[in-house]
């Protein structure tokens, strides 16, 4: 009887245990799945605000370029870089400083036309860019743009970031960053290890799979994978049931773009098995990148089970022998287990907070190592923090500084127009901006500046405090002063230059006596005016005239009197071509030519006759000539439309035999051909 009683107690007492452990365990599991969830969400929270200071620090790396008074006047003035070492070559510095993040930078004019781009391309410049994400809209507003994801040239998924750039309050072009994905991928999401199976993934707001363990996901949309994953598993659904599945068994995927921030328990695709999951968008202008940390649900409850079953068994077995003492083995198992788990998970934030810690070191090190000017200031402008670069700027250590008024280093040209900008901006509640002016140190020396400014504000749009990083552009604007200076001299010089160029050519196409046309600009003229009315379907009339017994009346009169006679009939002649295709020349000694573009043959006939009115009505007299007592011309005239297989000196030699005619017809009169 004492046995049977024994044995019931014991049974008692074990199925109390068990059913007390269960529970233990199943409270145990919540508490680890919350840890999980969190430590995830934290996961998320980080890598998401990597990506956002990584999209906001290439946005103001852009300000570096567009805030450059060469490139803005080079931009301006729409020059082109032909030769990747003779304009813009700054430019090829800026890229290599940012080339681990970004794959190029490109300028462009104000019409969206290429002039440069790093890496690089010759055949690129010139290229039209009105049709790459977001140029039109920096043409149209102004202002900054990060474009959703799309496929570059190289066909690969990539984001721009598109800045304006200004030259004396006039927009003059853009400077445009191109960063493939996969660049991103590789620097903020492949890097994140999670237990054995879990990973962080990503994809835009159109459901395009931009980063992934598995690399034929990436590139294809959420609803392919799916398809996939259940084409492998040989499932066969049509379209409806797929969206109906990830509906159902993978609701994150609609929480994740309709939340900012989550997490949860979800069934996966490829397992069936349940995940613990959380997901935070990352917001950059336009571009929207949804990032999800899975992690197996099995891999966090595994070993809990395990330890579970294993103490269950040993408690039985205890129990059965020891009655008490296998209480106190239970516990003392279920607290190893517990504290293993601890450990584990312990282990995975030490090690987070190690990678911070160096993170934050290496930011440090940058911080003080660079050429760069970083300060903080709070709402009076009173300075928190400087870098050791205020030993180069102020003259001062970095705690030499704090405390003392920034103001007070402005030099005093500059400091009302600051002071009143600083107004202005808290007055407009700016977040950034941009400010350029000049800082003296304490020994007077004065340093140029460009200033890339953060302002922070409280709940109720109070300031909190100021955040700047500058460059001291000094020796770039002497440079620049000095460049603008040998700029402007040989612009002169070009001048100068054109203008005696100008004048040569007209001495080389005027006729040194008469002011009119010679033969050579004549020949020249002639070909263009034919060609254009072979175009046009239009005549082209020639007038070709010689001074009657000219040799006699240079006998008679004397070569300066000649002289004369030749200036008086080429006014005449040039008289009557008043219009832009009308040419009046000298054609050789005492032979004239007058072309009359667009004039047929009748017009030039009226035109000659006028001529001769006007020659008659002055009476050069000319006692040896034939035909009159005063100088005469004989005129012949001819008309052509041109056509193809017809050339200039078709008309030239139909003029010349009018003109043999009119000589063989006494001459003083006009003939035509």
């Amino acid at each position: 009887m004492k046995t049977a009683i024994t044995v019931i107690a014991s049974v008692a007492i074990l199925i109390g245990i068990i059913y007390v452990a269960y529970l233990s365990n199943k409270g145990f599991e919540k508490t680890v799945v919350s840890q999980t969830q969190q430590e995830l969400s934290t996961i998320a929270k980080a890598v998401a605000t990597s990506l956002e200071e990584f999209f906001r620090g290439h946005s103001e790396a852009l300000a570096v370029v567009s805030n450059n008074s060469l490139f803005q006047k080079d931009v301006y003035e729409k020059k082109r870089c032909d030769k990747p070492e003779t304009i813009f070559c700054p430019i090829k510095n800026h890229y290599e400083a940012h080339k681990k993040d970004v794959d190029a930078i490109t300028l462009l004019d104000a019409d969206g036309i290429m002039l440069h781009r790093e890496p690089f391309i010759k055949n690129r410049i010139g290229m039209d860019f009105t049709d790459k994400p977001g140029i039109a809209y920096v043409i149209r507003e102004h202002k900054l743009h990060v474009s959703e994801v799309f496929y570059n040239n190289f066909g690969n998924l990539a984001i721009s970031i598109s800045g304006p750039i200004f030259y004396k309050d006039k927009f003059a072009g853009i400077v445009r960053w191109m960063i493939e994905t996969d660049k991103i991928s590789r620097r903020f999401v492949e890097p994140i290890k999670i237990g054995k199976n879990g990973f962080v993934w990503m994809f835009d707001n159109k459901n395009v799979v931009l980063s992934h363990p598995r690399k034929d996901f990436i590139g294809i949309t959420v609803l392919d994978v799916v398809r996939k994953m259940h084409k492998k598993k040989d499932r066969t659904f049509d379209e409806n049931t797929i969206k109906e599945h990830i509906k159902e068994k993978h609701g994150y995927l609609n929480r994740v773009k309709a939340e900012e921030a989550g997490y949860g328990m979800f069934i996966n695709c490829a397992t069936d098995e349940n995940d613990i999951v959380a997901y935070k968008r990352v917001t950059a202008g336009n571009l929207i990148l949804n990032l999800v940390v899975t992690l197996p649900y099995s891999e966090i409850i595994s070993p809990i089970n395990k330890h579970a079953r294993e103490i269950f068994g040993l408690a039985g077995f205890v129990i059965m022998l020891l009655g008490a003492g296998g209480l106190v083995l239970f516990k003392s198992q279920k607290e190893k287990a517990k504290l293993e788990t601890e450990a584990r998970y312990l282990k995975q934030i030490s090690d987070g907070a190690e990678a911070l810690r160096k993170s934050e070191e290496r930011f440090r090190e940058f911080v003080e190592g660079t050429d760069n000017f970083i300060t903080r200031v709070d709402s009076k402008g009173i300075i928190l923090y400087v870098n050791d670069t205020s030993k180069k700027i102020f003259g001062l250590s970095p705690q030499e500084c704090i405390g003392l008024s920034a103001f007070d280093f402005i030099h005093p040209d500059d400091r009302e127009k600051t002071k009143a900008a600083f107004a202005k901006w808290v007055r407009d509640r700016i977040l950034s901006t941009t400010f350029e002016n000049r800082q003296v140190s304490r020994t007077s020396q004065v340093h140029y500046m460009r200033w890339n400014i953060k302002l922070y504000y409280d709940e109720n749009y109070n300031l909190i405090a100021i955040n700047s990083i500058a460059s001291d552009f000094t020796d770039l604007k002497l440079a620049e002063d000095t460049l603008v200076a040998e700029m402007d001299r040989r612009m002169e010089f070009s001048r100068q230059l054109e203008e005696a160029n100008r004048q040569l050519k007209r001495l080389t196409l005027i006729d040194g006596l008469t002011s009119i046309a010679n033969r050579r600009y004549f020949d020249e003229f002639l070909e263009k005016e034919w060609q254009r009315n072979m175009r046009d379907n239009k005549p082209v009339s020639l007038i070709m005239g010689d001074i009657d017994f000219f040799k006699k009346y240079n006998d008679r009169y004397g070569h300066q009197a000649g002289d004369d006679c030749l200036k008086q009939v080429a006014a005449i002649l040039n008289n009557i071509a008043k219009r832009p295709g009308d040419l009046a020349a000298r054609y050789g000694g005492e032979e004239f030519a007058v072309v009359l573009s667009g004039t047929d043959l009748k017009q030039a006939g009226v035109l000659a006759e006028n001529a001769n009115k006007k020659l008659r009505k002055i009476r050069i007299p000319h006692s040896d000539s034939q035909a009159a007592d005063f100088v005469t011309l004989s005129l012949g005239v001819a008309s052509i439309i041109p056509k193809h297989g017809t050339k200039s000196y078709d008309l030239v030699k139909a003029a010349d035999k009018a003109l043999y005619k009119a000589k063989n017809s006494g001459r003083n009169c006009i003939c035509d051909s």
